[in-house]
């Protein structure tokens, strides 16, 4: 079972390409949001480093094994910290 894990407006966090990676940048949360997985739009896909919905679907597929339009999911925006 995963440990949940809180993320609050504000702080800065550390980005690690895994647990006990040194991290390789910090970043300040700026929002945090609950929205429905089929409201993503073409920009909302392209900041998470997909070109297309179609693309960003298909690897939510790939890693998670189902799309669910109506699924809730949580929204994290974020910018870096130098």
């Amino acid at each position: 079972m995963l440990e949940q894990e809180t993320v609050e407006l504000g702080p800065v966090y550390q980005c690690r390409a895994f647990r006990r990676a040194e991290p390789f940048m910090h970043v300040r949360v700026t929002a945090v949001r609950r929205e429905r997985l089929g409201d993503i739009t073409e920009e909302d896909a392209w900041k998470e480093g997909y070109p297309s919905v179609e693309a960003y679907r298909g690897a939510f597929e790939r890693i998670y094994g189902f799309w669910d339009p109506d699924a809730g999911v949580w929204v994290v925006e974020f910018e870096p910290v130098t």
